[in-house]
């Protein structure tokens, strides 16, 4: 009986000594299993243990003459890539000027960029593009400085939503037109401190409506030159509008035609150069003048312009 329980107590003995690798040894320097090693104290406990921050939206705070696009502070009457809205990008060679697209920028501007720009007064583009000032300077004249001091008239220091200063010609600069933070709508510009419609090359003001003065009946030459019933305005000048290739058409060919007599003068080139010189003669302001308020002036002034057209169609 003995020996049989020493046997077992043996074999018990060998059994545990074979396992040995396979347990953790406490207090040892046995290595965890990877699948517990790998626990952290935030992956043992539960999802409602554990607190979440929220997602927190960036605010973007813009000047009242920018607006947020895509995260960025964009000044709408400037950028050729947001002009007059948030995405609406000019074509290639188009300048952004009081939020339309134009041929160029404004007087006294250059474009740096994607903006029209003053570089008189731009910080980031100050006397030329990419010539950024220092913090705590603004840009006076084309110089980076400390004070808008000695900048000249209408030239007052102003500040944005943030407190950056910056100086602006309150005669010119449309977001702060006459004085600071007094923003022209879009569409119009800052002229001697008053906001006033923008016009593209090739057309003025009047009344608040851009024309084309050259080809105007209502504004013939200059604002508000009105051509009377049954002509047109052309090259700046109220003319009949077919009277000349109607007699030309009936003349042509008959013994009254002139060409008969002079076909020199009556060559395209000459007859061409004529007609110009004969109508801008009456742009003069003399001449023009005549012309409107006059009525021999009105007379001679349609007497030329039907003979050089005349000459220019037979």
């Amino acid at each position: 009986m003995l020996r049989a329980s020493i046997v077992a107590l043996g074999a018990i003995v060998l059994w545990v000594a074979g396992c040995a690798d396979d347990l953790p040894v406490v207090g040892g320097d046995a290595t965890l299993p990877q699948d517990i090693a790998d626990v952290t104290a935030p992956d043992l406990a539960s999802d409602a243990d554990v607190a979440v921050a929220p997602d927190v939206p960036l605010v973007v705070r813009c000047s009242l003459f920018e607006r947020n696009c895509d995260g960025r502070c964009t000044d709408l009457s400037a950028d050729r890539t947001h002009c007059g809205a948030c995405d609406r990008r000019c074509a290639d060679g188009m300048a952004c000027v009081a939020g339309t697209c134009q041929a160029r920028c404004g007087d006294g501007q250059m474009l740096c960029g994607d903006r029209c720009v003053d570089t008189r007064f731009d910080s980031v583009d100050c006397g030329a593009c990419g010539n950024r000032c220092a913090l705590g300077q603004v840009c006076n004249g084309g110089r980076c400085a400390a004070t808008c001091d000695g900048a000249g008239a209408g030239v007052v220091e102003c500040r944005v939503v943030d407190g950056e200063r910056y100086c602006a010609d309150t005669r010119v600069d449309r977001s702060n037109c006459g004085r600071c933070g007094s923003l022209c709508p879009l569409g119009q510009v800052c002229v001697a401190s008053t906001c006033q419609i923008s016009c593209p090359p090739g057309q003025i003001n009047c009344a608040g409506a851009c024309v084309n003065t050259a080809i105007d009946r209502e504004h013939c030459g200059a604002c508000g030159m009105r051509c009377p019933a049954g002509q047109v305005c052309s090259m700046g000048a109220c003319t009949l509008d077919c009277a000349a290739p109607l007699l030309a058409w009936g003349l042509s060919g008959s013994r009254w035609d002139p060409a008969r007599r002079g076909p020199a003068w009556f060559a395209p080139v000459p007859a061409s150069l004529v007609e110009f010189v004969v109508v801008w003669a009456w742009h003069a302001p003399s001449l023009h003048h005549a012309a409107r308020h006059s009525a021999v002036g009105a007379v001679a002034e349609q007497a030329s312009f039907l003979a050089s057209g005349l000459l220019l169609w037979l």
